[in-house]
Parts: structure tokens; C-alpha cells; sequence
């Protein structure tokens, strides 16, 4: 399974526009990637040339309207159907001081884990940890509100990645389960040392998501000798991928990777649905032909928090 993560919109703190982080599901089982590559390969050669970049890449953004409900049709909900997530977020909602509040319950995480690294004299983690939290302290409004729907939008993917992928093994086929993939648009991060910092988040961010999305497991794969469990599930029953975002989570050029194109461009179509109200053809599709495939949330950082930091989900119909 391949999980491709764009973002969409500014996220300038003044925005009373939806900003979202959009990902797209990919399953390996039966061809699945290269029939979907190929899909939308024939798609592409619809579009008129002139407007593609030197490198050959086409933005969400340049379509027309015929474009992207052809972009539906032939890409995103032929077999196999490709799932989605969206977590969006209307920045102007969220005040700064909030946004202050959830810093600082991720600097005293960070915290912990350099006092950590000093008891049981880790010279490399004090390092890291040290230079993570400086590095962290400095984000501002925008990067940081970023980072907080990243966080949340990996989470929800793995969920339905992990429950897509039980079903596949299921079926017969443990590709899916074994082979879990993670790439973001690498337009995401400003410098390349920046890289580590944002993977030990995503790493922390997705622990505290499945606390209260628990990722469903089937009891018969629990009760298997299965590589997956052996390799992947705590003795506490808890589900640990730290394997999954150290070697295979990754930013990637969006083309160098079609399938952060095809997250850029449905992003694309779910961005003028909501703010402009247009592409409704291409959303009505969607929905009928998707049904459960989608997880679609509205994030608001919660300010009537007491000792702890809350975020408010509220799911959309």
C-alpha cells in the first residue's frame, strides 16, 4: 500500500478559506499500482502539452473544470478505486494563542525525551533531541499549523491502510500488509536537514492519533504467526511501525512520484468544491462511487482546553 500526501492552500493565518492535507490510498493487491500508473499515464496524454512543466508534470491547479471530472472518471474512481483523507482546517478559526498551547505540549514531549536520552547516557539521542528542540521552537503559525494536520493526516491514512490491508490478507494476499509505503510532496519541508525533525513528529504524531483511532486488527491475523505480527505488534497489544517511518516514510519530488500528483490534483478538485463551489460533478462522483473509502475531517484546536490539549474533530458527511 502506497499513501501519498499533498497539502493544498496557503495556510496564511488570516485564511477563512479551507486548507487541507489530502492523502491518497494506493493498494498493491492484484497490479493494483501499475494499473493505477497506467490510468492515469493515458489520462495525462489528453492533456494539451503547453501546459505542463519542464518536468513533465501537470498542477492540479491548471485543469479546467471537463478536466478533472474526466480525472474522476478514468483515474480516481475506476478499479481500482483509489480512498482518500482529507483533513482540513480554516486557519482565521484557530487562535494564535491555541496554536501556543499545542507547541508547548509537543516542546515538553520533546523535553522528556532529552532528559531520557541524559539518564541512560545517550550521547547521539541528547544530540539529536537538543537540535530537535531548538529546531522546533522556531516554527512559526503557519508551519507549525502544517505539521499538526500532517500529523493527523498520517494517522487517519494508516488506519484505513491498515484495515485495507487485513482485508487483502485475508483474500489471500499479504502484499499490501507487509509493504506499507508513506510519501509526502516534498515541497513540504524548506531545508533538507529539516528531513529528521519532521519523520521524529510524523513518529510521535501517529502515537497519539491511534490512541484514539485504534487501528482495527483481525483476530485470526493476531492469533497467526504472521510476519507482520511477529515483527510489528507489542506485547501490550499496541501496533508499533517505527520500522515503517524510519526506512519507508519519506519526501519525495511530486514528478519523480505519480501518485503525489494524483493527491495534488484531487486535492485540486476538493479545494474548489468547498471554497468555490465548483467541480461538483467531479465531488457527486465521488461520493456514490466511495462511499466508506473517504475519511473526511474538519480539524479545530479546541481553546477550552483544562490540563490538557484537545483537538476537536468534527466528521463531515
Amino acid at each position: 500500500m502506497i499513501i501519498a500526501i499533498d497539502e493544498v492552500g496557503d495556510f496564511a493565518p488570516t485564511s477563512k478559506r479551507y486548507n487541507f492535507m489530502i492523502a491518497v490510498l494506493l493498494p498493491r493487491f492484484k497490479n493494483g499500482i501499475a494499473i493505477k500508473r497506467e490510468q492515469f499515464e493515458k489520462w495525462k496524454n489528453t492533456i494539451d502539452k503547453g501546459r505542463f512543466t519542464n518536468q513533465n508534470e501537470v498542477k492540479g491547479s491548471d485543469l479546467t473544470e471537463d478536466e478533472l471530472f474526466r480525472f474522476t472518471n478514468e483515474v480516481i474512481i475506476s478499479e481500482p478505486k483509489i480512498g482518500n483523507i482529507q483533513i482540513r482546517i480554516i486557519p482565521s478559526e484557530n487562535n494564535i494563542k491555541v496554536f501556543d498551547s499545542f507547541k508547548e505540549v509537543e516542546t515538553n514531549l520533546i523535553a522528556l525525551l532529552i532528559t531520557h536520552s541524559e539518564k541512560i547516557d545517550d550521547k547521539n539521542g541528547l544530540e539529536f533531541y537538543t537540535k530537535f528542540s531548538r529546531w522546533f521552537k522556531h516554527r512559526n503559525f503557519q508551519h507549525y499549523m502544517k505539521i499538526v494536520l500532517l500529523e493527523n493526516c498520517i494517522g487517519r491514512s494508516v488506519q484505513m491502510a491498515m484495515g485495507m490491508s487485513i482485508l487483502y490478507w485475508a483474500l489471500g494476499d499479504d502484499t499490501d500488509l507487509m509493504n506499507l509505503e508513506i510519501k509526502i510532496d516534498k515541497d513540504f519541508i524548506n531545508k533538507t536537514g529539516e528531513k529528521q525533525y519532521f519523520k521524529e513528529l510524523l513518529k510521535q504524531g501517529f502515537r497519539t492519533i491511534t490512541e484514539t483511532h485504534r487501528i482495527p486488527m483481525a483476530k485470526e491475523l493476531l492469533a497467526s504467526n504472521h510476519p507482520f505480527v511477529t515483527k510489528n505488534m507489542l506485547p501490550n497489544g499496541m501496533l508499533n511501525l517505527a520500522e515503517v517511518f524510519n526506512n519507508r516514510c519519506d519526501f519525495f519530488d511530486s514528478h519523480k512520484n505519480f501518485e503525489l500528483q494524483i493527491a495534488d490534483i484531487l486535492g485540486t478538485i476538493f479545494h474548489r468544491v468547498q471554497n468555490r463551489n465548483t467541480c461538483i460533478d467531479s465531488a457527486v462522483a465521488i461520493e456514490k462511487a466511495l462511499g466508506k473509502g473517504q475519511i473526511k475531517t474538519h480539524l479545530i484546536l479546541n481553546p477550552d482546553h483544562n490540563k490538557e490539549v484537545e483537538i476537536r474533530f468534527d466528521n463531515l458527511e
